[in-house]
């Protein structure tokens, strides 16, 4: 009889247990990093290119106002004109997001970074305290789609007569000559 007993607690509480997480879980904010872009793709040193990264309150609740944190290479984020957010991390503010509700950052820049790849990882912390800070209890539903992370290539650019500028350019069918030293 104390078997049954233990074992018919054990359920009723694992039971209980599961019904109050899922009553938790429906009623909280889900910050959802989307996507994050970088156009065009490839890049060539000087282009002009687009960092765009789409936050979405996936829950059914009305989320806090929090930081989306961005890391990676400190050379892209200074290239894409990422502000800090406190000091000490790349981020901006994002708004209270109501369920559903989409918001997206996004910084337009002349780039000028030398050949080769680069990685941006987009983080969303809630709770609105460092990332070395636990987040704050109860802020979200579902911290597994928080981040994400892109990696982009910089090709060096190519020079040629057609591209330097009107100064500069070669007449067709002339071959430059180069004075002779005696």
């Amino acid at each position: 009889m104390k078997k049954n007993i233990f074992w018919l607690t054990i359920v009723f509480c694992l039971g209980l247990m599961f019904f109050v997480s899922g009553i938790q879980a429906s009623n909280s904010p889900d910050l959802s990093l989307e996507t994050i872009t970088v156009t065009p793709s490839p890049l060539t040193n000087g282009d002009t290119a687009t960092l765009t990264v789409v936050v979405k309150n996936i829950g059914n609740t009305k989320s806090k106002a929090v930081p989306l944190f961005l890391h990676g290479d400190e050379n892209a984020l200074q290239a894409f004109g990422v502000p800090s957010y406190n000091g000490m991390e790349h981020g901006v503010a994002m708004p209270e997001l109501g369920a559903g509700q989409p918001f997206t950052y996004s910084t337009t820049k002349k780039i000028s970074l030398p050949a080769g790849t680069y990685t941006i990882r987009a983080v969303i912390w809630p709770g609105n305290k460092p990332m070395a800070a636990a987040p704050a209890s109860g802020s979200e539903s579902n911290l597994s789609n928080n981040e994400k992370e892109i990696q982009f290539t910089v090709k060096q650019a190519v020079w040629k007569p057609s591209n330097l500028g009107p100064k500069y350019k070669i007449p067709v069918g002339t071959v430059p000559s180069v004075p002779k030293t005696n």
